[in-house]
């Protein structure tokens, strides 16, 4: 928050270690007086201190936040991870529960499942776009994502996910399609940005301009007039990932992360992104079978059972 640090200045800060943190909007927040965050802004919004909790809850993209007097009160939203809070005079801070913890780890899913170290080893070649903290802080955006308080459970969404995006992304290799056949337009329901193309980008090779537009409006970033966004920003396009995860996809209209618990989790996570090639004996049958052996060994560095049924 570059103009809150300024307007600080004069007042100066240190870093403390004992908070007492208290409960806010209805139990979805920590929140206390004369601390603040550094850095990892989201975005300003005017608005008495008192507000500032309910606001950062409603923004998807929020994690925590800082206030201060600036134009009569501002709340600093604020996404990711972050160092710890620091003591400041008159100004306030909190963070929303489950998605942000004071020591900046992160502190629940993905972050508590799965490490750096851990994903470097699983995916050795992957490129520095694909690196592991953009994703843990794109996953802070979703709380609910592997993070259901079944660690078993939680782990093995974790595996399907990286799975089915490592297929997706040639092994966290590939930020754009490779030679795409044509730009990805279909204007029957959304109509396609002069200029743009709408081909496979990021981990799950988002693709399609009515499905630029429908991630872009959930992630609150213009995707359909900008959608080399997802092919700039490694947060951005994991996002992406986690968007179609999260959400209603396929033919079924079925949100993967509400299945991918159920004894063929993973066929149905399979049939949902593309089943019509290769579920059923479809002409990519040779597709699944990597995600598969994908998952088989994801499943294996988190030593959980792979599931029932994995083949659609």
């Amino acid at each position: 928050m570059k103009i809150a640090l300024f307007c600080l200045a004069a007042i100066g800060f240190a870093a403390v270690t004992d908070a007492a943190w208290q409960d806010g909007s209805n139990g979805k927040v920590m929140w206390d007086s004369n601390c603040d965050f550094a850095g990892h802004d989201l975005a300003p919004v005017g608005a008495p201190s008192n507000l500032c909790g309910n606001i950062c809850v409603d923004n998807t993209g929020c994690t925590h936040w800082a206030w201060n007097d600036y134009q009569g009160g501002t709340c600093w939203l604020k996404t990711g991870s972050s160092n710890s809070r620091i003591n400041a005079q008159g100004v306030g801070c909190g963070y929303v529960k489950g998605r942000f913890t004071p020591d900046g780890s992160g502190g629940q899913g993905i972050g508590r499942l799965f490490d750096r170290r851990a994903f470097d080893s699983a995916f050795p070649e992957h490129i520095p776009f694909y690196n592991y903290d953009a994703l843990v802080q794109a996953a802070s955006a979703f709380p609910k994502f592997a993070n259901s308080g079944n660690t078993d459970n939680d782990k093995r969404e974790v595996a399907a996910f990286l799975a089915q995006t490592a297929h997706e992304s040639d092994k966290f290799r590939a930020v754009d399609e490779y030679h795409p056949p044509h730009r990805y337009c279909d204007p029957t329901w959304v109509p396609c940005a002069d200029g743009r193309d709408y081909h496979g980008r990021g981990p799950i090779q988002l693709s399609w301009n009515y499905n630029y537009k429908a991630a872009g409006n959930y992630l609150g970033i213009d995707l359909w007039s900008n959608p080399d966004a997802v092919g700039r920003d490694s947060v951005v396009a994991w996002k992406t990932g986690l968007w179609y995860w999260m959400t209603p996809q396929g033919a079924q209209n079925k949100i993967i992360h509400d299945v991918i618990n159920a004894w063929d989790g993973f066929a149905q996570s399979t049939d949902i992104i593309n089943g019509a090639l290769e579920c059923r004996g479809g002409p990519s049958a040779g597709n699944q079978r990597q995600r598969i052996e994908y998952y088989k060994n994801m499943c294996n560095i988190l030593g959980i059972a792979p599931g029932a049924k994995l083949e659609c």
